[in-house]
């Protein structure tokens, strides 16, 4: 929503960016996403509104599915590998 003197009716337009995305070396987030909204009435004139957003993966990988059983065995007879 947006208010303007000479203008009743402003255009409301968003913007979306992405600022950065590191590759996860030495970086603590996944993207950083600049999200912004902008008011321009029928002169050209602007008003603009920005947040950002910090995206982080806070879940370690899980392993699925086709894991061997543990498994005893004794010296010198230990079986190749399971493929995972």
């Amino acid at each position: 929503f947006a208010t303007d003197a000479c203008d009743n009716n402003p255009l409301i337009y968003r913007t979306e960016t992405i600022v950065a995305q590191p590759n996860c070396q030495g970086e603590d987030f996944l993207m950083l996403l600049r999200c912004g909204w902008v008011a321009q009435d029928q002169c050209g004139n602007e008003s603009e509104w920005y947040v950002f957003f910090r995206v982080v993966d806070t879940q370690a990988p899980v392993v699925a599915g086709g894991l061997p059983d543990d498994l005893t065995v004794d010296c010198g007879a230990l079986p190749p590998p399971s493929a995972v």
